[in-house]
């Protein structure tokens, strides 16, 4: 699973005045995908010291000229970079969840699944 098309992929920077800059690289018929997923379980308590569990999913992402060119070099991407999954059901395809939240994300919204 992948999501193609055309996406806005923004960078920042701190500038000499120590201001955070960002920049946009707009990118045509890109190929992106998953390139890892971590999940963390912390155990916590709750008001009466019962055990509440909380997971956390991070995820990294990388977007391709197109799936022929990750095939042949996974580290040869257009542009990387790694979030966290908002409110992560874990009875469902944590793939779908992270695909769909990839399509909601800025400059993202113009991605299908591909």
């Amino acid at each position: 699973m992948a999501l193609t098309g055309n996406c806005t992929f923004t960078t920042y920077a701190v500038n000499e005045e120590g201001q955070t800059v960002g920049t946009n690289t707009d990118y045509t018929d890109i190929y992106l995908c998953i390139t890892q997923i971590s999940n963390f379980n912390n155990w916590l308590g709750d008001d009466e010291g019962n055990p509440t569990k909380d997971v956390i999913v991070h995820f990294q992402f990388a977007g391709y000229e197109s799936e022929s060119a990750r095939n042949s070099d996974k580290e040869d991407y257009l542009f990387w970079d790694q979030i966290q999954l908002d409110n992560p059901d874990l009875s469902s395809s944590i793939y779908t969840q992270i695909y769909n939240q990839l399509k909601q994300k800025e400059g993202f919204t113009n991605l299908i699944d591909g």
